[in-house]
């Protein structure tokens, strides 16, 4: 599964136009030299789990890329956060994050731990809100997007209902009015061409497996997705 893991990761770097390498080298200069003050943060970890020269390398390029390097503090919700280095990078440039994903995996349990990320237990599922997490964000962000699947349906993929119910959760209940959301989808979901037409079609720009909502997505708002 970890080579699977691997070979994504670099096909999101060559997507983005780095070279692929599993170093710093792959990053753009102005955040290059972030790459060695995040590797120490990381402390033991950094040599025991997974190959993290690679992941810490795509996680700085989804950050640079949404600008997080230089943006005020903002507050962030990460949502399927696995081993949780994407909000351990959100911390370093001194915004808040908060990251949520499933029980079941003691690796993604201990390291987000280990870091100091602030990681909630929930797993998304098809018409269930996400329960409140005690504020509203500036930047929703999933990556490797795997949640839109019915295990027990052979891993079908959501429909434009599921997506719209999930949208209009995240719009009401835990974006801020001029919030923005980022997706990045793994290789299976990416080739389910009528997901991205319907995120095409409430708002969302599209590109090498991103679907990135620079205003909140255009939604039907008339039913409600309270949350407790």
């Amino acid at each position: 599964m970890w080579k699977r893991f691997r070979k994504f990761v670099k096909r999101i770097i060559r997507s983005q136009g780095y070279e692929i390498t599993p170093t710093k080298a792959a990053l753009p200069s102005e955040v290059r030299a972030d790459f060695d003050a995040v590797f120490e943060k990381m402390g033991r970890y950094r040599f025991k789990f997974l190959d993290v020269n690679t992941f810490l390398v795509g996680t700085l390029s989804r950050a640079h890329r949404l600008g997080l390097h230089k943006a005020k503090p903002l507050s962030v919700l990460d949502i399927g956060t696995g081993a949780g280095y994407f909000p351990f990078v959100c911390q370093h440039y001194g915004h808040q994050a908060v990251a949520i994903d499933r029980r079941g995996n003691d690796v993604f349990e201990a390291v987000p731990e280990w870091l100091g990320v602030d990681r909630r237990y929930w797993e998304i599922n098809a018409y269930q809100p996400i329960p409140s997490l005690g504020r509203k964000f500036d930047l929703i962000t999933g990556f490797m997007v795997n949640f839109d699947r019915f295990p027990d349906k052979g891993y079908a993929a959501w429909d434009p209902s599921e997506w719209e119910f999930f949208l209009r959760d995240l719009t009401q209940n835990h974006l801020q009015p001029q919030g923005r959301i980022a997706f990045l989808f793994n290789e299976h979901t990416q080739a389910k061409a009528n997901t991205m037409d319907y995120l095409r079609s409430v708002g969302a720009k599209t590109a090498n497996g991103w679907a990135m909502f620079e205003t909140p997505p255009r939604v039907s708002m008339n039913a409600s997705t309270a949350v407790v």
